[in-house]
C-alpha cells in the first residue's frame, strides 16, 4: 500500500463509528479481530519471534467450557508442529482465581488434543483481582506482560491489561501487542476518541474492523442497537454463569431463562411472513455467499460468529438461531450435489 493510499484510510478511519454491539473488546469483535491473519501475526510474532509469522492459523475450539472469547493458533503445517507450539489468547471482562483454574484446564485440554503445552495470552478488559494480581510477576523479556505459574500445564502464561500497559503508552511507536491490548482495552467506537490515535497499528486494528464489519453498520437502527446491547449482555452474562458455577443443575434455570431472551431478541428481526417466496430465495443466495466468503477468508470460523455477524449486516433473516441457520446451509450444498 502506498503511503497516500495508507494515509486516505487513516482520514477515513477517523469518520468511521463502530455501532455499541460491534466495539473492540465485545466478545464478537474479540473474536473476529483475533481470527484475522494480520492480527494473528501480530500475536504470533510477539509471543513467538518473528519466525513464526505466516506460520500459524486460527481453529475454531469446540471444547466444553470453551467460551466464544477464545481463540487457539496452531501452526498451520504438520512439520512445524514439534516446533510452533499452539497459542491461545483469552480476552476476559475480569480475570480472577476461577479465571486462573479454567486456564490450568484449557492448557490440559490442548496438551491432550495437540501433545503440546500451548502458550497462553490473557487480554483483561476491565480487572484483575488482588488474589491474581499477586501471584504474578512482571515479565523481563517483555514487560508489559504479567507472567503467572504455568509448570505443567503451558510453556508460558502471561496477562496483559491496563495497569500492565500503561507504562508502555508513551512509546512511539507502540509495541503492536502493547496497541492490540489497548484498542481492545478502550472500546473505543470512534478512532479519533482512543488516546494513541496516532499509531500505526492502532490506525490498522480500525482499519481491520472496519474491512470486518463494513460501513453500512453506521445506519443501524437505535432499536437494533439497543437490542443488540441487550444480546450482547445476555450473552456475557450466559458465558460468566458457565464458566463460574460449574454445577449444571445450579444454573439450569437461569441459562434457560438467557436462552429465552436470547430467541426473543432474534425473532424479532424475523421477516414478515407475507415476504414473496423470490425474496426469500435471493435472501438465502446472499446469506449463503457470506458464509462462503467467512470460510474462504478465514480458513475456518465459529458458526456463531458468522451468524451474528450476518445478523448486524442484515443477513439471515429466515432463522432465529445458528445453528437453524448452519443445517440449513449444508442441507442446500447437499442438494446441489
Amino acid at each position: 500500500m502506498s503511503d497516500s493510499e495508507s494515509s486516505r484510510d487513516s482520514i477515513d478511519d477517523f469518520s468511521f463509528t463502530l455501532p455499541d454491539k460491534c466495539r473492540s473488546g465485545r466478545d464478537l469483535m474479540s473474536k473476529l479481530i483475533l481470527d484475522e491473519k494480520r492480527v494473528n501475526n501480530i500475536l504470533v510474532n510477539e509471543m513467538i519471534g518473528q519466525h513464526a509469522v505466516d506460520q500459524y492459523v486460527s481453529r475454531p475450539i469446540d471444547w466444553r467450557n470453551f467460551s466464544e472469547s477464545n481463540v487457539l493458533y496452531i501452526a498451520s503445517s504438520a512439520r512445524q508442529d514439534k516446533l510452533l507450539p499452539p497459542v491461545l489468547v483469552k480476552v476476559l471482562y475480569t480475570a480472577n482465581m476461577a479465571s486462573y483454574r479454567r486456564l490450568i484446564y484449557y492448557g490440559l485440554s490442548i496438551i491432550e488434543r495437540y501433545s503440546a503445552p500451548p502458550v497462553v495470552l490473557v487480554i483483561v478488559i476491565h480487572n484483575t483481582t488482588t488474589q491474581l494480581a499477586d501471584l504474578a510477576a512482571i515479565s523481563e523479556k517483555q514487560p508489559y506482560l504479567l507472567e503467572l505459574p504455568c509448570d505443567g500445564w503451558a510453556k508460558s502464561c502471561n496477562i496483559l491489561n491496563a495497569s500492565s500497559i500503561s507504562d508502555h503508552l508513551q512509546h512511539t511507536p507502540l509495541n503492536p501487542l502493547v496497541a492490540l491490548g489497548h484498542f481492545l482495552i478502550r472500546q473505543k467506537p470512534l478512532l479519533r476518541d482512543i488516546d494513541r490515535n496516532d499509531d500505526i497499528t492502532i490506525q490498522q486494528l480500525y482499519n481491520i474492523a472496519k474491512e470486518i464489519f463494513g460501513n453500512d453498520l453506521q445506519t443501524a437502527s437505535n432499536t437494533t442497537d439497543v437490542l443488540r446491547q441487550i444480546y450482547d449482555q445476555c450473552s456475557r452474562a450466559r458465558t460468566a454463569l458457565c464458566e463460574d458455577v460449574s454445577d449444571v443443575s445450579l444454573r439450569k434455570r437461569t441459562i434457560d431463562c438467557l436462552d429465552q431472551i436470547l430467541i426473543i431478541i432474534n425473532d424479532q428481526q424475523e421477516p414478515s411472513a407475507t415476504a414473496l417466496p423470490n425474496n426469500t430465495n435471493n435472501s438465502r443466495t446472499k446469506d449463503w455467499q457470506f458464509v462462503e466468503k467467512c470460510l474462504n477468508d478465514h480458513g475456518s470460523c465459529n458458526w456463531e460468529s458468522i451468524f451474528q455477524l450476518g445478523k448486524t449486516k442484515g443477513l439471515f433473516k429466515s432463522y432465529a438461531k445458528w445453528t437453524s441457520a448452519k443445517s440449513a446451509y449444508y442441507r442446500q450444498k447437499k442438494q446441489k450435489q
